[in-house]
């Protein structure tokens, strides 16, 4: 669609959309010209079958050019635009010739997958000419028409998807879209993951739908087909098991559902029930997580019941286990519980800010056997999951991202306290990522030694603002006392330094004055000058 951008399937720039559209016009009319040609004077039905091979070199070789102008490359290539660096990169690499062709590389260059994906066709293409040539008219059809035919099952295939999208997205929301459903019946956020699992349900339906038509395009037979179709939904025999596709996604059905049961249980239990009761909070809580370990457990062993395994083998499973634990194992255990006990409670989850004794960061990985931390510093910690269970957590970001901050002033004695309130309350409120709710407010702290304390407390809606808030009021408080002329002061100590008289050391004889004029009894004294204070 050269003339409307918006519709193309395949990202292409205006110049290759237009050369692109008016080359398969073309092609799609030779086609249509040699196709009517030879089934109006029935070419194949003449007896010799030399007018057959000779229409067979001539239309297959047209095909084949044709073809190979699609693998030109203008077409194979990254369209849209690049960044200035990679453009200047490769006219650098131009400019310079073929003495670093290795080292210059085109930033418009497809990956490697898609150069021999190029290369293959390029290869079965070049093969039509020669087969008709060499005499093998038949293989030259069955490769021209597979790969024409192929190309328009790919194709539809890729327009069915993106209209398949579109529908999706337009009713349920995505790619930043709320949905036309969301939006009438307010439905939740949740929606929106539905509509991840049917585009998801809906492009593996069509992989398999492509699948079967390509198998067919190329010649495999309809009875061959249909065994295979068979064999794969009767399942595979692994010793006495039998994993077939039905019962796995009746198995995931089942635990879906069972899931789904369990969680609206505890909300009943926690929102509704419990809340009516008499009993303590933490008995509540206690009640509610136990019924959905129990809700947990039980979704699990359904669905291994529906995917046709034996329970009894479970106590196989728990015997093997026992002599684990009593070999020695108690840590790996320990650990793969407290894993499991994450996964299920979610007390952290990956992309919490989580502080664990000496180590804070944000949640990058949880295993069954340990949790991946990423610190601020961009290394890596490593806890096992047992620590996270039996030690105290701080999660910031646990039930929600607010936070709360302080910023700590103090202003020096003799200043209108009334007028530190007003400034320091009204500098909150003009800042961007300080909460309207809760509102900011002044406490005044006490009497310090040097100063009078106060501190300001602001909640911001995200913990990310966590350390840039604060800098951000600091400057402003520092302003706008400046111009107000509110003294910060700091503390100042007053020394006093008191010196002795030197007594004279016992036995030590001491000088006779000699006479200067003075009066007896009188010592002299040199005194520096300026100094006679």
């Amino acid at each position: 669609a050269p003339s409307a951008p918006q519709w193309r399937i395949v990202p292409l720039d205006l110049d290759t959309s237009v050369r692109l559209g008016h080359l398969t016009i073309t092609f799609a009319f030779v086609l249509a010209i040699l196709m009517g040609f030879a089934f109006a004077f029935e070419i194949w039905t003449f007896e010799g079958q030399a007018l057959a091979s000779v229409f067979a070199l001539i239309a297959n070789s047209v095909a084949a050019g044709f073809m190979l102008t699609f693998l030109g490359a203008w077409l194979w290539k990254k369209h849209g635009e690049i960044d200035e660096e990679e453009e200047t990169a490769g006219a650098k690499g131009d400019e310079d010739g073929g003495d670093d062709e290795e080292d210059a590389q085109d930033p418009r260059s497809l990956a490697l997958p898609w150069q021999l994906a190029r290369l293959g066709l390029g290869l079965v293409i070049l093969a039509i000419p020669v087969c008709a040539l060499t005499g093998y008219a038949n293989l030259s059809h069955y490769l021209a028409g597979g790969l024409i035919f192929s190309a328009i099952v790919v194709c539809g295939a890729l327009m069915l998807w993106a209209l398949i999208q579109e529908v999706i997205n337009n009713l349920l929301g995505g790619d930043g879209r709320k949905g036309r459903l969301r939006q009438r019946f307010s439905l939740p956020d949740s929606a929106s993951a539905l509509s991840f699992w049917l585009q998801l349900v809906a492009a593996v339906a069509l992989f398999c739908g492509t699948l079967i038509l390509l198998l067919l395009i190329w010649g495999v037979p309809q009875t061959t087909l249909n065994l295979w179709i068979t064999e794969f939904l009767d399942g595979v025999q692994v010793g006495e098991f039998t994993i077939s596709p039905g019962d796995i996604f009746i198995a995931i059905v089942v635990l879906v559902g069972a899931l789904f049961v369990t969680r609206m249980l505890r909300r009943l239990l926690t929102d509704r029930i419990l809340p009516r009761t008499r009993l303590d909070p933490g008995v509540r809580f206690s009640i509610s997580a136990a019924a959905s370990y129990a809700g947990v457990a039980l979704a699990i062993l359904l669905s291994i019941s529906a995917l046709g395994l034996d329970l009894s083998n479970l106590a196989i499973i728990a015997g093997a286990l026992s002599v684990g634990i009593g070999f020695g194992l108690q840590n790996v255990v320990n650990n793969f519980v407290s894993g499991v006990l994450l996964l299920i409670e979610r007390p952290i989850k990956v992309g919490d800010w989580v502080i664990v004794g000496a180590y804070e960061g944000t949640v990058r990985r949880i295993s069954v056997r340990s949790t991946e931390i990423e610190t601020f510093d961009r290394s890596e910690v490593i806890v096992p999951n047992s620590d996270l269970i039996s030690s105290p957590v701080v999660n910031w970001t646990h039930k929600t991202r607010m936070a709360r901050l302080k910023v700590a002033v103090g202003v020096a004695y003799g200043t209108d306290t009334k007028k530190v309130h007003d400034i320091l309350l009204d500098l909150a409120k003009q800042h961007d990522h300080v909460a309207r709710y809760p509102e900011p407010y002044v406490l005044f702290m006490g009497f310090g030694d040097s100063s009078l304390d106060f501190e300001l407390r602001v909640y911001v809606q995200d913990v990310d603002y966590f350390l840039s808030v604060p800098s951000d009021l600091n400057f402003a408080v520092d302003q706008a006392f400046r111009e107000e002329g509110i003294e910060i002061p700091f503390p100042q100590r007053d020394v006093h330094i008191k010196e002795r008289p030197r007594d004279d050391e016992p036995g030590e004889d001491v000088p006779q004055q000699q006479d200067s004029g003075k009066k007896p009894g009188t010592a002299s004294k040199d005194v520096p000058e300026g100094d006679a204070s």
